[in-house]
């Protein structure tokens, strides 16, 4: 990782929300940034499916990219011999029930998951990876920021993030953002 993208991810927990937000299809967002990393990674077969009515969301689009990027890099880093990449986005209602243990509200959310075949994680692990600097990454691969980062950002958006992996089954991760305008011609 470069010293700008640490420095970014670093400003971005400073900040607490200091971004550009803008009505944002996470379609357009999936095919730029997949488009981008997929370039040089031939060892791994990309699978989407992407909503074709999905909902605009209130995002800072870098922002977004970002984290999508820091999802595909781990995926990346989890499938040293190559392997499957999936992206799925998705409109979901979910309930105030649902959401109440995660703190957030019910209603109309779009779903960003990331799937990979790649080695897992054990429960271990998979209870430390929110803390900022954790790694199981070599020295100089890796900070320990992504996804400290990925879920502060989308928490910042009044959204929801989750992780699932089984060690050598792959891994899981989902967030959803809230649908938020009302008069958005692409919403609900």
């Amino acid at each position: 990782m470069s010293a700008a993208n640490l420095t970014e991810q670093l400003l971005g927990f400073a900040r607490k929300g200091k971004y550009t937000l803008r009505p944002t299809s996470l379609n357009d967002v999936v095919e730029k940034s997949t488009r981008m990393f997929m370039r040089t990674k031939k060892e791994i077969t990309l699978h989407k499916r992407c909503s074709a009515k999905i909902w605009n969301v209130e995002v800072d689009r870098g922002q977004i990219e970002q984290v999508l990027i820091n999802l595909y890099l781990n995926a990346w880093h989890a499938m040293p011999d190559g392997g499957d990449l999936y992206i799925q986005t998705e409109n979901v209602v979910l309930s105030d029930a649902y959401c109440e243990p995660f703190e957030v509200k019910g209603g109309n959310y779009v779903k960003l998951s990331v799937t990979d075949s790649g080695i897992g994680m054990d429960k271990e692990i998979l209870e430390r990876i929110f803390e900022p600097f954790f790694t199981t990454k070599k020295m100089g691969r890796g900070t320990g920021l992504g996804l400290a980062s990925v879920n502060e950002r989308v928490r910042m958006l009044g959204g929801r993030f989750d992780i699932q992996s089984r060690l050598n089954q792959g891994t899981n991760v989902a967030f959803w953002i809230p649908f938020k305008s009302k008069t958005d011609a692409s919403g609900p």
